[in-house]
């Protein structure tokens, strides 16, 4: 009897691995959530916002100061018009010991980015797992933005 227990109890587990929803590769958010949804799983130090990101659809609408990686960031949540989370960014709290720490842990963790540009500023593109799509970004004067966003379904030489 017992045995026929743990023999259900292991389907059930591998039955919900299988069918896990896409997940944001960040702490507690997926793709998609509510802003309803993201103030319920959300550390209490979450703040609102109301924040247009430049030539895009999305809105800012909430910040946490939390840590990525073993840095301290500034994350902001972009949600559509719809209500949906779209974007998580992420801004080392420290730009001048974050940035190089950043990027050098991300092309540890993903490997060679499937897209670089080092002009007019360095730009980093990376499709992670068939779910994030990872951009990290450089300014000249030492700080640098992290932006994830739901990897594109329809282009293949990202992996979607």
């Amino acid at each position: 009897m017992a045995a026929a227990m743990l023999r259900l109890l292991s389907i059930i587990v591998l039955a919900s691995l299988c069918t896990t929803p896409a997940r944001a590769e960040w702490e507690w958010t997926r793709w998609g959530m509510t802003t309803h949804a993201v103030r319920l799983a959300a550390p209490a130090n979450l703040v609102r916002l109301d924040e247009p990101v430049g030539r895009s659809r999305l809105r800012m609408l909430f910040s946490v100061e939390t840590e990525m990686m073993g840095i301290a960031v500034l994350a902001r949540l972009g949600f559509g018009r719809g209500g949906e989370l779209g974007m998580v960014e992420l801004r080392p709290v420290d730009p001048a010991v974050g940035c190089p720490a950043a990027s050098g842990e991300l092309a540890r963790r993903l490997g060679a980015p499937v897209s670089q540009r080092r002009s007019p500023s360095p730009r980093l593109l990376w499709a992670e797992a068939g779910i994030n799509l990872i951009e990290f970004r450089s300014a000249g004067d030492g700080a640098c933005i992290i932006r994830l966003t739901p990897l594109p379904k329809r282009q293949p030489y990202l992996g979607g």
